[in-house]
């Protein structure tokens, strides 16, 4: 005799309720090995950089803290600069600007010493990219007579793949550098889904006068990076010389 509604029902809710949790067993089964898999991620991830930045003690004294010291009279050198400076003309005292560009000549023997002894084999990789990035736009600031920056712009898209690179300075020419990269993220709000054709403009500062504010703002985020990135390595090292 053909079962009732009712009792189909009735017959179906335990079943109906093994799978439910069964599902939700898996789920959670799921999400616990997904969460196991990424903490063990983080745990190798950071072991081994524990392990990157205890090589890298290793050598404190012999490169870290000359390095610092290095830094140390940069900054110093540039606090007195900064003193005699006229940001509005751009203008400081010769005598003022000669101690600072030689300050930087210094700063930059320094660092050229450092990396014919080999130090860039025990630099680590974040400190060692901002130091050549630092250097090189220290280098070309002291002969910059107005701000200089870079665009770089990269489409790629079905048989496009190319890099343009602009070199523009001038308050008017960076004023287009600037309309240029607002146009490009327009066009990737208005349209992220029809688009074919992928667009990335970096636009990077690389060298200002050195009695600009462009030039103040650059030196001290950078100073402070490497700073940072300095005492990562020699807070904790056992072989920094007693001071």
């Amino acid at each position: 005799m053909p079962m009732g509604l009712d009792k189909v029902i009735e017959s179906g809710i335990p079943v109906l309720g093994t799978v439910t949790v069964a599902v939700i067993g898996g789920f959670a089964g799921w999400l616990t090995a997904g969460w196991k898999v990424r903490e063990l991620r983080v745990k190798i991830e950071q072991e081994r950089r524990d392990r990157y930045l205890e090589n890298a003690r290793t050598v404190a004294a012999q490169v870290y803290v000359p390095l610092a010291i290095a830094m140390s009279k940069l900054n110093s050198a540039y606090l007195r600069f900064r003193n005699h400076v006229q940001f509005e003309k751009q203008n400081a005292p010769e005598e003022e600007a000669v101690l600072f560009r030689q300050a930087c000549l210094d700063f930059d023997n320094a660092v050229r010493e450092l990396m014919e002894r080999g130090a860039t084999a025990y630099l680590t990789l974040p400190l060692e990219e901002q130091l050549s990035t630092f250097a090189l736009y220290i280098r070309e600031s002291l002969i910059a007579k107005d701000v200089m920056k870079k665009a770089t712009l990269q489409q790629s898209g079905p048989g496009v793949d190319t890099v343009s690179v602009i070199t523009k300075s001038g308050r008017m020419a960076l004023v287009s550098l600037s309309i240029m990269s607002i146009m490009v993220d327009a066009l990737h709000n208005l349209m992220p889904f029809v688009s074919i054709m992928r667009m990335k403009l970096e636009v990077k500062e690389i060298a200002s006068p050195i009695a600009s504010r462009e030039f103040e703002r650059e030196f001290q985020k950078s100073t402070f990076i490497i700073g940072t990135l300095i005492k990562q390595v020699t807070l904790d090292s056992k072989n920094a010389p007693e001071i």
